[in-house]
């Protein structure tokens, strides 16, 4: 429910009838945001956001090393953002374990190539920072691209942001932010880590 919550709400006027918003299937954690000190740079990629991601990814293939396959959570990556995902994609290529990747039927992709797909866990990247140019709101802000950038998590999603929540009204990852911040704890992770 805390997953879909905003969408049915912005998008949908609270119309959904989410089938797992019965009391003894809510999950607590089904969102957590990781607010980074990540920069967008000039090639349009966030590094630190990346950064942290790939970690995550490990600590979850780590914790289910012991898995079957079958039993192993899927992991998307998405991000709004084609240089992103290419550069978390070339992360992922070069650090993570073709078995791994297998495994947990890892995939990392635009909003756009996650059109129709779900994962267990989805990671989101959204690269961008305060001093971003303009462009890049007006892309987040387009109804399609952010709904389904923040509805592709069956069961959890990891929202990594690198920018203060200043309130700014009519921008959809303002709006969003701040939504799931009087929902969750917000993690802020330790710098150099």
């Amino acid at each position: 429910p805390k997953i879909i919550s905003f969408s049915n709400e912005q998008f949908y006027n609270n119309e959904l009838k989410v089938m797992t918003s019965l009391e003894s299937l809510k999950m607590d954690d089904s969102i957590e945001l990781v607010r980074t000190n990540g920069q967008r740079n000039s090639s349009g990629c966030n590094e630190e956001e990346a950064r942290l991601i790939l970690r995550k990814v490990k600590s979850i293939i780590n914790a289910e090393r012991n898995l079957n396959n079958e039993l192993a959570q899927s992991i998307g990556i998405l991000s709004p953002f084609r240089d992103q995902v290419e550069y978390l994609a070339s992360l992922i290529s070069k650090e993570i374990d073709f078995g791994d990747i297998q495994k947990h039927d890892i995939a990392c992709g635009t909003a756009y190539s996650f059109q129709g797909e779900e994962r267990d866990i989805m990671l989101l990247s959204f690269a961008v920072d305060e001093k971003s140019h303009h462009s890049a709101f007006r892309h987040l802000n387009k109804e399609d691209v952010f709904n389904v950038s923040v509805t592709r998590a069956r069961s959890r999603q990891i929202v990594y942001v690198s920018f203060s929540n200043t309130f700014n009204p009519g921008v959809n990852l303002y709006a969003y932010i701040s939504h799931i911040e009087s929902k969750i704890e917000v993690e802020v992770p330790e710098i150099g880590k």
